[in-house]
């Protein structure tokens, strides 16, 4: 068929052929770029916000563990008061930063995970309040046994379960 054609007819079925291929690469190329376009969405507005959040809370933690050490160091009841509401403030961004991921993860593996965690925060929670209402009483003795054997293996959980999250 292509050979009654003249010169001219076959060069403008080569070009129509060639504009065609470029359409469909082009159309092709800009359904996958919406694709991509999507995805990069997807991860800078939703996963690394939860991630920067997730982080916060782990500085919070290191935070919480600073004070209580510092709190087992100080002698005098008010800069022990001072480090005590560090960690009280410490606690109250972490709250507001579960509920933000409270809020926002709603894969079911997710939700699975931020419960996880959840229960061992109360945990961890507890073994800080021990420590520091035994080292705020004055018994520095009792509050460095609570430190090694309930805070440090609550805050190792608590780690694990942020690094699972994350």
């Amino acid at each position: 068929m292509l050979s009654k054609l003249n010169i001219g007819g076959r060069l403008a079925v080569g070009f129509g052929l060639l504009i065609a291929g470029s359409l469909a690469i082009a159309l092709f190329g800009r359904a996958a770029l919406s694709n991509v376009s999507d995805e990069l969405h997807l991860l800078t507005d939703d996963r690394i916000v939860k991630v920067t959040q997730a982080r916060d809370i782990k500085d919070n933690l290191n935070q919480i563990a600073g004070s209580l050490r510092n709190i087992l160091l100080m002698t005098e009841a008010e800069q022990k008061a001072g480090e005590v509401r560090v960690v009280e403030q410490m606690r109250a961004n972490n709250a507001e930063l579960l509920k933000a991921l409270d809020d926002t993860i709603t894969s079911e593996r997710g939700r699975q995970l931020l419960t996880a965690m959840s229960g061992v925060r109360s945990a961890y929670n507890a073994a800080v309040d021990k420590a520091i209402g035994a080292a705020t009483a004055g018994r520095l003795d009792d509050a460095r046994g609570l430190l090694f054997s309930d805070v440090r293996p609550a805050q190792s959980a608590y780690f694990k379960a942020l690094d699972d999250l994350i």
